[in-house]
């Protein structure tokens, strides 16, 4: 099977199982939401701010760098196992040490004790992170595809039943435990891994020079996506970060269904021709388009239907985090579409060229919270996506010049231009059935913005969209 048709196979079954995975995670998520308060996500989100850091400093960049290296023996794996056991094993006890002075700055006393519980998580990262990197570089899409489907259905059952026991953000905490223990356990399962301890560091010495910036980048990048919980918690205070989380929780559900799954079979695809920039160019064009094709008219989708989307499925008390929700759409269509050129660029060789664009990231995006809640939160979360989206047309600029990108643009310039018609059909029809019921209007605007996207695509662009249709459902 060509490399191209192992790609494809494993962007289906991946995208597959996740949206069956997201049917079950969108209806229990809501439920648990309704359940919850905005103090309960404000706390998840501080926790996630403390801890998160900290997990990507555990998996110290061997994930990506086990993926993309062109050999790899048992010795590498026994090693680096050993390794990011033992540097989980301090931070384990490092965030102990911590929890209560972690609790004392954010001046949340209930979060120490969900720091210390969620520090488990730790002890479980050397599992996964290995398991994960081999069950991609030997493209077994199927099976983790279809493991992660029980692994999600779990989480969201435990979710839901703590959460309806009254155990509020413990219930959100623990679901993301357990589906980790479960991945450990899993995963190993799958490649049947056995880890044996080997302190040497002598088979590891080239994975440790490749992690080096793909550590860098995903200790950036993890800073790029928690200021906002520090400025918004600084400036604003724990309720509209717990409005935020939410609209930001809804609006990453879509990336969640592709994006990682593009981001890892990217990765090991582009690693297997990293020889050839212009083919890889080529792959990332193709990506990219079918990224948008879809992308763009479910973030602009939900960014138009969200003023009947929260109040109906969420109730009245989440109201303003209809706005946050709106702007977060166009943050999380960015996030879809970098993976996939920052993949590409890490793979040719241009790790310290990824680091230095998300270094930019988090620069421009600290300046843009900071400048912009100094004004109100509706205008801070504005900034950073007009920053964000600035800063990724000057991204694929600059990846153009590693990588041929001819036609980049071009695959983007239709499904922008049909979702943006969309979007106004779609708030048309809002205004136009005001005095009817919600859940009539918000049907009917989905049943417009797809069938007005549909139109556009196949009427006015229509070999593009047959191309992008046709990729995906070729026989093997």
């Amino acid at each position: 099977m060509s490399l191209v048709e192992q790609a494809r196979k494993g962007l289906l079954w991946g995208v597959g199982t996740k949206i069956l995975n997201q049917c079950l995670s969108w209806i229990v998520t809501i439920w648990v939401i309704r359940l919850l308060t905005p103090e309960d996500f404000a706390i998840i989100a501080l926790n996630e701010l403390s801890i998160g850091l900290l997990l990507v400093i555990g998996r110290f960049g061997f994930q990506n760098a086990i993926i993309k290296a062109k050999t790899l023996n048992y010795e590498q794996i026994n090693q680096s196992f050993t390794f990011l056991f033992s540097i989980n094993t301090f931070m384990f006890l490092i965030v102990q040490g911590l929890a209560s002075s972690l609790a004392i700055i954010f001046n949340n006393e209930e979060l120490e004790g969900l720091i210390r519980i969620s520090s488990i998580l730790f002890l479980l990262l050397p599992f996964t992170t290995i398991t994960y990197a081999l069950i991609y570089r030997n493209m077994l899409y199927k099976k983790i595809a279809q493991f992660d489907v029980f692994i999600n259905f779990f989480q969201i059952c435990t979710n839901l039943i703590l959460a309806v026991l009254g155990y509020g953000f413990w219930a959100l905490a623990i679901g993301i435990i357990v589906a980790q223990v479960l991945r450990a356990i899993g995963y190993s399962y799958i490649i049947k891994f056995k880890p044996k301890f080997d302190f040497s560091r002598q088979e590891i010495k080239q994975l440790y020079s490749d992690s080096n910036y793909s550590f860098f980048t995903g200790l950036a990048w993890e800073l790029t996506h928690r200021v906002d919980i520090f400025f918004i918690n600084h400036f604003i205070g724990s309720l509209a970060l717990g409005f935020y989380r939410i609209g930001l929780t809804l609006a990453e559900k879509p990336v969640a269904l592709v994006g990682q799954v593009v981001q890892q079979i990217g990765l090991s695809s582009f690693s297997k021709i990293s020889n050839d920039k212009k083919l890889v160019g080529q792959y990332v064009v193709k990506a990219s388009s079918v990224m948008a094709f879809f992308a763009y008219p479910v973030f602009f989708g939900i960014s138009s239907i969200a003023p009947n989307l929260i109040p109906l499925v969420l109730g009245d008390k989440w109201h303003e985090a209809i706005v946050p929700l709106q702007i977060l759409c166009l943050v999380q269509l960015v996030n879809s579409l970098k993976d996939i050129s920052s993949t590409a660029l890490f793979s040719v060789n241009g790790a310290k060229r990824n680091f230095i664009h998300t270094i930019s990231a988090l620069v421009a995006i600290s300046i843009a919270w900071w400048f912009g809640l100094t004004y109100s939160f509706i205008i801070g979360c504005s900034f950073y996506a007009i920053t964000y989206f600035i800063w990724y047309i000057v991204h694929v600029f600059d990846v153009g010049r590693y990588i041929d990108l001819t036609g980049f643009w071009k695959c983007q310039f239709m499904p922008l231009l049909s979702s943006l018609v969309m979007f106004f059909f779609v708030i048309g029809i809002g205004e136009y059935l005001n005095n009817y019921s919600m859940i009539i209007i918000l049907l009917s605007q989905l049943a417009t913005g797809v069938l007005v996207y549909l139109f556009i695509c196949f009427m006015f662009f229509r070999e593009h969209s047959r191309k992008i249709i046709s990729f995906l459902l070729k026989s093997s």
